[in-house]
C-alpha cells in the first residue's frame, strides 16, 4: 500500500481524530480511505447523470471569507443556470449559502469546484437529480 502525506489545519485534524475515536476506526488512515472512497463514488455517480439536472449547492463558510464574493460572481457568470439562492447566518462567525442550479452536471461541477476552491469555504456539498426523473 502506498503512503501519502497531506497537510491539514489543526481544527480539521482534531475533527478527524475525534471521528476516529468515536466511530471505532483503527486510525486516521482508515477514516481517510473511507472518506476518499465516498468522494470517488460521488464523482462516479455524477458521470452517470445525463442531460439537464436540478441541483442544490450548499456551502458553509466563515463570514470574513471570500465566499460571498465568489457566490455573487457565480450568480452573474452562470445567470441562466443559477435559478435561486438563499443566504442564512448560522452564528456570529459562520454563514450558509444555498444555490439552486438548473443545468447539465458538468456545469454544476464547475460551480461546485469554484466554491470549494474559495478560501473560507468550510463545507461544500451538492445534490443533483435528472429533470427527466421528476414527474410533472
Amino acid at each position: 500500500m502506498a503512503v501519502i502525506s497531506i497537510s491539514l489545519p489543526d481544527t480539521l485534524l482534531s475533527e478527524v481524530e475525534d471521528k476516529v475515536d468515536r466511530h471505532g476506526y483503527s486510525g486516521r488512515s482508515d477514516l481517510t480511505r473511507e472518506a476518499l472512497r465516498s468522494f470517488i463514488q460521488e464523482f462516479d455517480a455524477d458521470a452517470k447523470l445525463d442531460g439537464e439536472v436540478i441541483a442544490t449547492v450548499t456551502v458553509v463558510f466563515r463570514e470574513d471569507s471570500e465566499v460571498e464574493s465568489t457566490v455573487s460572481s457565480l450568480r452573474h457568470d452562470y445567470g441562466g443556470s443559477v435559478i435561486g439562492s438563499s443566504h442564512s447566518c448560522i452564528d456570529e462567525d459562520r454563514c450558509m449559502e444555498v444555490l439552486v442550479v438548473r443545468s447539465d452536471i458538468e456545469e454544476v461541477n464547475e460551480i461546485v469546484g469554484r466554491v470549494r476552491s474559495t478560501d473560507g469555504a468550510v463545507s461544500t456539498d451538492y445534490t443533483a437529480k435528472p429533470l427527466g426523473e421528476i414527474s410533472q
